[in-house]
């Protein structure tokens, strides 16, 4: 196993242990419905892409983004770890960077490099609509630095629909869990504890109230 791909599964055991440890996690997933322009504008290439994503606040959003493309020559396959940005609550303006991406070839001399690594950014606009469903129109932008300039031109003369800027429409789901944490148990029976256990200092004056008022005449039957 490289270098990336151990930081790869380092990031995604990090959060997949410190999410559930939150009291309400969202989680969802996505498909991309922009593979029907490849169809379109016939590019001898196809692009489908996804993701898993999971948030604790409304402000940020965790996502799981992979992607296949392929021709008659090959295929690509690519996962990475991104972080969303809502700037505005209520509104589903955002925007994203990877973390992390990473692309692998088959057959293995389809490209220079078996595997690559792969950045982006990303605008959309995320539309609740009911249950649970979404609508999310987004415009990514591949390797906006040109630091992997390299790695597109290959990919890009491999996978003609591969290009710097993509558009893409998601159709998913998300839902909320609530989870009930450990520290929230044991406060909730604490309380209830301190409740049932009389006060040191109240109870011999509310026993000797009791037994003053059952002394009393025309107190007993």
């Amino acid at each position: 196993m490289t270098n990336k791909q151990k930081n790869f599964c380092t990031l995604i055991l990090c959060l997949s242990i410190l999410l559930p440890l939150q009291a309400s996690v969202t989680a969802g997933a996505a498909v991309d419905a922009g593979l029907v322009q490849d169809f379109i504008f016939k590019t001898s290439s196809y692009n489908l892409a996804g993701d898993l994503r999971c948030s604790v606040t409304p402000s940020f959003e965790a996502r799981v983004p992979f992607e296949y493309v392929w021709s008659s020559d090959g295929g690509l396959f690519d996962i990475g770890v991104a972080l969303h940005y809502y700037p505005i609550e209520k509104i589903g303006l955002f925007c994203s960077v990877s973390l992390i991406q990473l692309g692998f070839s088959s057959p293995k001399n389809l490209l220079p490099m078996n595997e690559i690594t792969l950045n982006e950014i990303s605008l959309g606009y995320t539309y609740r609509l009911k249950n649970g469903f979404f609508v999310e129109p987004e415009i990514a932008i591949r390797d906006p630095s040109g630091t992997f300039s390299d790695e597109y031109d290959s990919l890009e003369e491999a996978f003609p629909c591969y290009g710097k800027i993509r558009a893409r429409l998601k159709c998913g789901y998300s839902r909320r869990f609530e989870f009930k944490t450990k520290r929230k148990a044991s406060e909730t029976g604490n309380m209830k504890s301190t409740q049932s256990i009389p006060n040191e200092k109240t109870a011999p004056r509310q026993a000797a109230a009791a037994t003053e008022a059952s002394e009393r005449p025309g107190s007993g039957s």
